[in-house]
């Protein structure tokens, strides 16, 4: 794409990239009339700058000066990309890491080992007896029995449940036992000691971590779950080979229990068997009864205020307007021909009444005689026919539509308010991503 760019910045006054017409008729074959041009430019590219570094006693017939991350562009006498190289990347757990290359002389070269997982020997389990860790989720792990204490046996009839279930039909299946307890800090979460600076996990994540071999190895190899020297692996290691009483908190977790990035390092889970999201829920506010001023939502106060002073000050304009002019002075008494009697129907009650008669759609008696009052008169209408069509409009969409507001729309809503309490379960998924983020 590079030697393509290059090539078309120099041909931009020679060569026209751009298609031509086409027509439905026409030849379905026809080509570019420019394009053999732009190939032959395009494979010579690379030969005129080795030529270049010829005349200055540089050259290399493998090279040119265009560089790439596959190597420097060099074309063979038949127009193929030549001399070129290939990185061998492989998915790591910091990211893409090189591990070979391969280049048309050296061939497949792998410059770093590959990193395999190791085989996990698998022992039978039958006639094992495994403790279960758990907590009481409705309707995934149910206690059905208790002692004489509260608390919950440990016997697989002394639960219900699904998980408990489907743990029965997989003991069933593989013929081992099992004994279940409850932890007391719920699911689990990754913490961290102030005082030590060390990591460590509680609930059912941290008691599984912390009593099956699996993970006790997996803890002195990676350092994940807490911080460990040198020393203090070595320390670990010696007292798991040679204590006969390493004891196990626990085997395995039964739970309704998010996969999570963090509790993955340290623990292996089983294929889920729910897919599920976090979500808000609150009580929807309920709809208020409209005031007895709510004719007037539909448009809002600042409208109101210009239409309300607008009308005050047309209204004054059409009476001073009809006082000037000396033809809406009229006889009151038509029966007397040569009466000197002059009376202006435009009084001051009778303009303000004239002009609110089209808001209401109503009309009046009333109509003027002159150009000056008609005018007038004319651009009020038009004014009153948009603010009509407009409050209509809006008051047909304020009453059909729910115009209740929700108090919260989003997380930044939810910590900004007092009245409505919210919280999440302790060292559960929603609880550490709510505390990150």
């Amino acid at each position: 794409m590079l030697l393509i760019g290059v090539a078309l910045l120099n041909l931009r006054d020679t060569i026209s990239v751009r298609p031509g017409a086409l027509s439905c008729e026409g030849d379905p074959r026809a080509f570019w009339p420019d394009g053999e041009k732009f190939i032959q430019y395009v494979k010579s590219e690379a030969r005129d700058q080795n030529q270049k570094l010829n005349d200055l006693g540089e050259f290399d017939p493998n090279t040119s000066n265009i560089p790439t991350i596959t190597g420097d562009i060099h074309f063979d006498s038949q127009g193929y990309r030549s001399n070129f190289n290939m990185s061998i990347l492989s998915l790591q757990d910091n990211g893409m890491q090189q591990i070979g290359y391969w280049t048309q002389r050296d061939r497949l070269q792998i410059t770093r080992p590959i990193k395999r997982k190791k085989k996990v020997s698998k022992k039978p389990l039958t006639s094992v007896a495994l403790r279960v860790t758990t907590v009481a989720d409705t309707p995934f792990v149910i206690p059905k029995k208790y002692d004489a204490y509260g608390n919950p046996l440990k016997t697989p009839d002394a639960w219900d449940g699904y998980c408990v279930d489907l743990l029965n039909l997989i003991a069933a299946d593989v013929g081992f036992n099992y004994t279940i307890e409850i932890t007391k800090d719920h699911y689990g979460s990754r913490q961290r000691n102030n005082e030590t600076g060390e990591y460590y996990y509680d609930g059912i994540i941290g008691v599984v971590n912390r009593g099956s071999r699996s993970g006790m190895e997996r803890r002195l190899k990676s350092g994940a779950g807490f911080l460990m020297t040198d020393s203090m692996q070595d320390d670990w290691k010696k007292r798991q080979l040679m204590s006969s009483s390493f004891l196990q908190e626990a085997d395995i977790a039964l739970a309704a229990l998010t996969i999570t990035y963090e509790r993955e390092m340290v623990l292996d889970f089983t294929t889920p068997f729910m897919t599920l999201g976090g979500s808000l829920l609150f009580m929807r506010p309920k709809s208020q009864k409209p005031s007895i001023f709510s004719f007037l939502q539909p448009l809002s106060p600042t409208v109101w205020a210009y239409v309300i002073t607008t009308y005050i000050v047309v209204s004054v304009g059409l009476f001073l307007v009809a006082r000037l002019s000396p033809y809406e002075w009229q006889n009151p008494h038509p029966c007397e021909a040569f009466s000197e009697e002059k009376e202006n129907q435009f009084t001051v009650l009778s303009s303000f009444w004239f002009f609110i008669t089209p808001l209401l759609n109503q009309g009046t008696e009333m109509a003027p005689h002159t150009i000056s009052t008609r005018l007038l008169t004319g651009i009020w209408w038009f004014f009153a026919l948009i603010v009509i069509s407009t409050y209509t409009a809006n008051l047909a969409a304020f009453l059909t539509v729910d115009t209740t507001e929700l108090p919260i729309e989003s997380v930044e809503d939810l910590v900004a308010q007092t009245k409505i309490k919210y919280g999440t379960l302790q060292s559960g998924a929603s609880h550490d991503f709510f505390k990150v983020n």
